[in-house]
């Protein structure tokens, strides 16, 4: 089967791809906070 160019699909398809990198960054960057702010509180 042949699969159909469909440039509104990849459109979505790299908006989510920018979301999930966006978010592991986003991640990383609170757990490198919390790492970095624990010793401070306890």
């Amino acid at each position: 089967m042949k699969k159909r160019h469909n440039p509104t699909f990849q459109r979505v398809q790299n908006k989510r791809k920018v979301g999930l990198l966006l978010l592991d960054c986003f991640k990383i960057i609170e757990s490198y906070l919390i790492a970095s702010f624990k010793p401070l509180c306890t």
